[in-house]
């Protein structure tokens, strides 16, 4: 049980987390800290918090666990602005879908609050945003992701996991570098591919004329070129190196499907399409927007 909580940014994840640990009971009190007081009033009218701040060191004190759902970018400012502020005492994660800069960043600026910091990162999302696009099964059988340091504090490390699994998550540990390495293929480098080829249909054809032959399989591809622009400027540049790395073992792939098409071995395109199939039959994906 948590008994102060507060939430730093209540959009999507912010606030499905927060509306998950009240329907757990698994919270007592929650505070969201936000910029836009626009959303943060919406947030509180709506029931997902139960006081508002603007001023973090205000709503930090005597915090037992702080959540960091801001952007990425936003996310060493805020490092920086907590380390005098926090309690010897007090828990501190966040959701960032990169974590080798976020752990860099949290062990030049926290100081000795280092070792109750424990990096997270959910895998569930979608391209809505604010306050209003929350819900409490937003996490409901989705894999959370934990990438702690050696000098992390088993205690803090233990509340996260319980505050996750309470929001109805699967919990796993590993790595930072692992994490980085395997999001790039599975989430960073998809929405690469969903921008690039919404620019190409954009540029080719304009995306009015082809309304009427739009179907399924172009919905659901180009589904996450919806998401917010800013936050995922933020993404692509923090896991830049991973990233690239993935483009290029993808441009290797696609070349051999080129090559194959352009001499016409059928034979070897049906091998490829079918050990695709394969793959993405045998593997579990849950019913909810990945992120």
């Amino acid at each position: 049980m948590i008994n102060r909580l507060v939430i730093v940014g209540v959009g999507l994840i912010g606030g499905s987390l927060a509306l998950a640990l009240k329907k757990a009971k698994f919270v007592r009190n929650i505070i969201g800290v936000g910029r836009s007081e626009v959303n943060l009033n919406i947030a509180r009218d709506l029931r997902i918090v139960d006081e508002i701040a603007v001023n973090l060191s205000d709503a930090v004190a005597e915090a037992d666990l702080i959540v960091l759902a801001a952007p990425l970018s936003a996310t060493r400012p805020l490092f920086a602005e907590l380390r005098p502020i926090l309690s010897e005492t007090t828990i501190l994660t966040d959701v960032g879908s990169v974590k080798g800069g976020i752990v860099k960043d949290a062990e030049e600026q926290l100081g000795a609050s280092f070792c109750r910091f424990v990096p997270g990162h959910p895998i569930a999302g979608s391209e809505a945003k604010g306050a209003k696009s929350a819900f409490a099964e937003l996490f409901l059988n989705h894999n959370v992701l934990l990438t702690p340091s050696q000098k992390t504090d088993s205690s803090a490390i233990s509340l996260v996991e319980d505050m996750w699994r309470a929001a109805g998550a699967r919990v796993s540990l590993l790595s930072h570098t692992e994490h980085d390495q395997n999001l790039a293929t599975t989430s960073h480098l998809p929405h690469i591919l969903a921008y690039v080829l919404m620019n190409l249909v954009q540029d080719e054809s304009g995306v009015d004329k082809l309304e009427s032959m739009v179907g399924g399989g172009f919905r659901d591809t180009t589904r996450i070129a919806s998401s917010d622009p800013e936050i995922w400027v933020d993404i692509i540049l923090a896991n830049r190196e991973e990233i690239l790395s993935a483009c290029s073992q993808y441009q290797t792939k696609f070349t051999e499907f080129i090559d194959a098409l352009e001499v016409m071995d059928g034979n070897r395109i049906l091998d490829l399409i079918k050990r695709a199939k394969h793959a993405r039959d045998t593997l579990v994906i849950p019913d909810a927007n990945n992120a």
